[in-house]
């Protein structure tokens, strides 16, 4: 369960939508007032015009008061002020009405850290035995252990912070998508598999040649696991998503061969040509 972040900006900006409320709540006040007052002003009018006893003086006054008033008509100009001041009295209280932001949030969260446990638990994560889930605050990843949260900085090995890496993203990524949000549909990951090698420079003399990536000392399994849940997750948003990987290592799979958009930079092919340096 996550709490709402509320940055101490939108506290400011929330206070001072509160006080112009305020101030159209008594302006509507006052042109309430205002149109009591007419409203028995216009009765006492109409008891003059009705009574022939009164003197001419007082009629020819209460008359003359009477078409100054329908001449103005106030009550047809207050009425619209003060219908135009309720509505943005509405939208004022819709703009503070912050449970359904805080609301939304919660649902949105508790959707991806529900994900993101799924996904833990698919590519084999030491802690994917307790939910995960995102910590807005310190923007890190987190497992909820028994007894206190595992934060990604004292889970470990760098498999277990790549696992956490990418399941944060994909499940950001998954709900913008889903909920055709304007974010990018794309993800760039450089050298992911590096981690499941135990020698750095078996790993870089791979270079992108088709072998057995075991006799680098890789750990297979779970290289094929991570290239596998990347095609799923695409897939599964429908070509929505696009994933862009730079690898030394090669499956040698047809599917990662039908993936491949360049060929593997080797034999003096590079991004920049050897020529160019002498």
């Amino acid at each position: 369960y996550f709490k709402g972040y509320r940055s101490p900006r939108l506290d400011e900006h929330i206070d001072k939508l509160k006080n112009e409320k305020e101030e159209i709540r008594r302006k509507i006040h006052e042109t309430q007032s205002s149109i009591d007052a007419i409203l028995k002003e216009s009765r006492i009018a109409e008891q003059l015009r009705d009574n022939n006893s009164r003197i001419a003086r007082v009629v020819g006054r209460a008359s003359l008061f009477l078409e100054s008033i329908i001449e103005s008509d106030p009550f047809s100009y207050l009425q619209k002020k003060v219908d135009k001041d309720k509505e943005e009295v509405e939208r004022l209280e819709i703009l503070l009405d912050e449970g359904n932001e805080e609301g939304s949030l919660v649902s949105i969260m508790h959707n991806i850290d529900a994900q993101m446990t799924t996904w833990a638990k698919l590519l084999k994560h030491e802690h994917s035995d307790y939910p995960f889930g995102l910590d807005l605050q310190k923007l890190t990843a987190v497992a909820y252990g028994p007894d206190r949260p595992v934060p990604m900085s004292r889970m470990g090995s760098g498999e277990n912070w790549l696992v956490c890496h990418i399941i944060s993203l994909l499940a950001l990524h998954k709900h913008f998508v889903t909920q055709n949000r304007p974010v990018p549909n794309f993800i760039f990951l450089d050298q992911p598999t590096q981690v499941y090698f135990p020698d750095e420079s078996l790993y870089k003399s791979l270079r992108g040649k088709p072998g057995d990536i075991t006799g680098a000392g890789a750990d297979s399994e779970a290289v094929n696991r991570l290239f596998r849940f990347l095609y799923d997750t695409c897939e599964a948003l429908n070509s929505n998503f696009q994933i862009i990987v730079t690898e030394h290592a090669n499956l040698g799979t047809d599917e990662f061969y039908e993936s491949l958009v360049e060929q593997p930079w080797t034999d003096g092919r590079a991004l920049v040509p050897e020529s160019w340096l002498l």
